[in-house]
């Protein structure tokens, strides 16, 4: 029987072992100084922008709350892929592309199928989906298309994340952590209330690594990260039905090169082995300026913000000893934001929300190719040259949408709901390109390009309670992707793309009692003028086409259970089957993909956890907490030939905290049992290339609070 297996019947074990313990018995809610587990029930998300609890939403959505995040060891976006049911975040390499995948929904380039909102504030470039997670107070994944409330590009969902709320109590926080391969984090956060309505938060993480992998060119260690980020909140309450709050965040990140190696056969690879120097660095400041109104019920809302992207990427794109393919990329990203929205009171019959929502984004690219001697031989090139494009591309957009809700809708205990939005968006691109080659410049065709996308975003649901444990509900949603300018063609067909379009239709349970929570969800998405990813045979660049249809079915699963007091699990499971309708790539050779798998899309993903949590009376030692993990991935296909695939793999993470009167420790582990595997593989350039997944890491982190007299009267 293989370790994985033993893993998992231990873990079941352990799931179920004190059931009949507890058969019988009145079932209450722990003492949340022993244990921090969610009912649902008591879960207020904000889905559909105001506060609901989670059993009252009409959608599939996944919660994580900051201690579950502490103990899951979600400290990136990427870790979500092994705890959120349907959701799946290859890792390319750098934080450069971060793409996301939910229901087998996803973008590997240019525009993300998936938002992510942070505090509220929109963040529409895939690269900056990559940063780490501190001070978090939740996470919200939303599942299947989030159009009529949120527009563009949230196809497959919507991830929400909120950082810590303000408090009213002056303290401190501060953690130290170092683990292997040279891994070191630094955390310090400082609550400073002036008065009872003037409170000002600081907060700043620091975390590097050297990197798990070597490049044997030069035996230099590559593969690592250093990210410094730091943030600021300053909330002003003018009366108790008024708020206004400045949120401030900037992050410093830097990639050391790629770890990709040429694989000599499918599921082996070769030596990292590349000789010149890549690495990604880029830098993000964020600001967002929210203001809310209570207005005898009706709550008045505004988000303004503004996000500065400006990133740099040097690449050696062969990742091999020959001088081929070098690309650097240097660019700028702004985005402008604004988002009015006003709700109705909590307790009415007929509830609603409304609003506006506009934005203006400038994107300035400038791409160099160079191609060395290797290159002129290996294509036959007239010589070496430089390639020399710029994109200076303006996106625009605004949007009317609206959602309500009536409850006792014929019937008692049934809800309806139905929301539509008008959403229009605009795009130019001007493009300029030369070729550099034996001193001369050879001026190329430069353009500009325009295109409009107006889009009616409708949604229908209805839920129904069958008692104070069950409700079930329907739905149905329209998914818009916007359309778009590829940044690497060779011919004028290749230079725009047309918008992605999604049906999805979805029915679900959500059930809360004796010590129980659960979730289930079952889909069927029809996808038109699918979006997707192919190499250009020409400039080796990656680009965007529309295939025909596509469709995603599958199930997701959350299931939570107290076994004992102090005692709880966790399960999850997501089956997809994410396949082409109609593909045909090439209808002069009769090539076709009908029916293949849509790659990044694993057929399941699988979790089981267990914690446990031990108080002592002791002066000394307070607590003890343990969790024990295993995370299961499911095989799935790199290429839309459906030749490359990964098989299944599993992960074990383990850590156990140790809490005394004034700090904690904390000893963890991810991949405890140094499973190897391929986290990203492509072709390119008669290769293929592969990423190996990153092994046993292991540390400590030590972590204080303390409160602090109030400064300020």
């Amino acid at each position: 029987m293989s370790i994985h297996r033993i893993g998992i019947i231990g873990l079941l074990f352990s799931f179920i072992m004190f059931v009949p313990e507890l058969k019988g018995q009145e079932r209450q809610k722990p003492d949340s100084s022993l244990i921090d587990e969610y009912y649902i029930d008591d879960v207020l998300v904000t889905a559909n922008k105001r506060s609901e609890k989670l059993t009252e939403v009409p959608a599939s959505i996944s919660t994580l709350n900051a201690l579950q995040q502490e103990r899951q060891q979600v400290e990136t976006l990427n870790d979500l892929t092994f705890v959120t049911p349907g959701l799946h975040m290859p890792d390319y390499g750098s934080s450069l592309t971060s793409p996301i995948y939910i229901r087998g929904i996803g973008s590997k380039i240019n525009e993300p199928a998936v938002g992510l909102y942070v505090d509220d504030i929109p963040y529409f470039e895939k690269a900056a989906f990559d940063f780490n997670l501190f001070d978090i107070e939740r996470i919200e994944v939303l599942r299947g298309p989030q159009g009529t409330l949120y527009g563009r590009n949230s196809l497959g969902g919507i991830i929400k994340i909120y950082t810590e709320d303000l408090k009213y109590q002056p303290s401190t926080h501060f953690s130290l952590g170092y683990g292997s391969h040279n891994r070191k984090s630094m955390h310090l956060r400082q609550n400073l209330p002036f008065n009872d309505r003037l409170l000002l938060g600081l907060s700043g993480n620091y975390m590097n690594h050297n990197g798990y992998y070597t490049n044997h060119y030069e035996s230099n260690t590559i593969g690592g990260k250093e990210d410094l980020s730091g943030r600021v909140k300053l909330l002003f309450e003018p009366s108790d039905k008024a708020s206004l709050q400045l949120i401030v965040d900037a992050k410093n990140t830097s990639n050391n090169g790629y770890p990709y190696a040429i694989s000599t056969q499918q599921g082996g690879e070769s030596r990292i082995n590349y000789n010149h120097k890549s690495y990604y660095k880029r830098d993000i400041l964020s600001t967002g300026f929210k203001a809310e109104l209570d207005m005898d019920g009706y709550t008045l809302k505004s988000v303004s913000s503004f996000q500065l992207l400006d990133d740099i990427q040097e690449i050696d794109q062969d990742f091999s000893p020959s001088e081929m393919v070098n690309v650097n990329q240097d660019r700028q990203h702004h985005l402008f934001a604004q988002e009015i929205n006003l709700s109705s009171p909590e307790n009415n019959r007929l509830q609603f929300v409304a609003g506006l929502f506009g934005f203006y984004q400038l994107r300035d690219k400038l791409v160099d190719v160079a191609y060395g001697p290797d290159a002129v031989t290996a294509w036959n090139l007239p010589g070496q040259m430089k390639k020399n494009k710029r994109y200076d591309k303006t996106t625009g957009g605004f949007a009317a949408f609206g959602q309500a809700s009536y409850q006792d809708f014929i019937i008692p205990k049934l809800k309806a709901t139905v929301g539509l939005r008008y959403d229009y968006e605009f795009n130019r691109l001007d493009y300029s390109y030369l070729i550099r080659m034996n001193e001369q410049e050879v001026p190329q065709d430069d353009f500009v390009h325009r295109k409009s996308y107006p889009e009616i975003l409708p949604k229908a649901s209805l839920h129904y309670r069958w008692n104070e444990h069950l409700v079930q509900y329907a739905s149905f949603t329209k998914g818009y992707k916007s359309g778009g300018f590829n940044s690497t063609f060779e011919r004028k067909q290749d230079q725009t793309f047309k918008p992605e379009y999604s049906l999805n239709y979805e029915t679900g349970l959500k059930w809360s009692g004796n010590g129980t929570s659960a979730t289930f969800s079952a889909y069927h998405i029809e996808v038109s003028d699918k979006q997707v990813y192919q190499i250009d045979t020409l400039s080796h660049g990656p680009l965007l086409k529309n295939a025909g249809k596509a469709f995603s079915r599958g199930m997701e699963l959350e299931v939570q259970h107290r076994t004992a007091r102090n005692w709880n699990n966790r399960m999850s499971f997501a089956y997809t089957d994410a396949r082409y309708r109609k593909y045909v790539k090439d209808p002069a050779q009769d090539l076709n993909y009908n029916d293949h798998y849509m790659p990044y899309i694993p057929r399941f993903t699988f979790s089981i956890g267990t914690n446990y949590r031990k108080a002592f009376s002791s002066s000394f030692l307070n607590e003890i907490q343990l969790h024990a993990s295993y995370h299961g991935v499911g095989e799935h296909y790199w290429n839309d030939e459906n030749t490359l695939k990964e098989d299944y793999y599993g992960l074990v993470n383990v850590r156990a905290r140790f809490v005394f009167s004034r700090v904690s420790c904390s000893l963890w582990a991810k991949n405890a049992l140094n499973q190897d595997y391929n986290v990203f593989m492509f072709q390119a350039f008669n290769n293929t290339y592969s990423q190996q997944s990153a092994p046993l890491r292991f540390g400590l982190t030590l972590k204080s609070q303390l409160n602090l007299p109030k400064l300020f009267n």
